[in-house]
This record gives C-alpha cells, structure tokens and sequence, in this order.
C-alpha cells in the first residue's frame, strides 16, 4: 500500500466467554475492499467478511509474535492491570496474486492464550 492510500482502519475488541481477550487493529486497502466500511463485524470473521462481502480471499499470511506488557489504554480494553503480560501478532495478508490486502496488530490477553506451532526442518 502507498504510504497516502486510502485504508479503512478496523478495531474490534474480541473477546472469549464475556470477557475481553484480544484487541485487533486492521488495516485494508480501501480500493480493494470498499464494502468492509459498512460491514457488520461484532460477531463475524474478518476474513469470511472479505471474502463475501469484497470478493477478496486471503490466500496467506506474514504473521510474528512476541511479548510485550500492557499500557494504559490497552490494559483498559483488555480489563488488566498497567504491566499485565501481552502478545503482540503483527500480520500481512495477501492475496493468491501476492497482494497485500491488510495490515494486522492483535495484542492478546497474556493469561488467555498460549501460542503452538509444530515446526518442520527441511530435507
């Protein structure tokens, strides 16, 4: 995306049996995905929106994680305390075409996930 593009900027608090887990920050180029305006996302997936609403398909992802401790205004979105452990996932999504379609910040409550990956070695 150019650095003056238009986006359309989504932030949603997710949560997990009524309480608050994750905040999402999500960045979509407005050109691509015009319709994600004025899309209904409280219970929905982001992803599924695109691709219904946008006719856009994320087809895979740049995703890392790492530690962090919660500010002010994110440990208020989350219902934590100032210093209360957090992961920060930051995401580019592409397209099949290689695409960037949007760009991703989720802070996830610490205490309510646990991140598992099984790595393979090349042969």
């Amino acid at each position: 995306m150019a650095p003056t593009s238009p986006v359309i900027q989504v932030d949603r608090v997710r949560g997990m049996d009524g309480r608050p887990v994750c905040f999402d920050i999500v960045v979509v180029a407005a050109e691509r995905a015009p319709q994600l305006s004025a899309a209904e996302l409280n219970d929905a997936s982001l992803y599924d929106t695109l691709r219904e609403l946008c006719g856009v398909t994320i087809h895979r992802s740049a995703y890392s994680v790492m530690a962090a401790t919660a500010d002010g205004s994110l440990a208020r979105l989350l219902d934590t305390v100032v210093g209360a452990a957090v992961l920060i996932g930051e995401e580019v999504a592409y397209t099949i075409d290689g695409v960037p379609i949007l760009l991703g910040t989720n802070s996830y409550r610490g205490d309510a996930y646990r991140f598992q990956a099984d790595l393979f070695r090349r042969s």
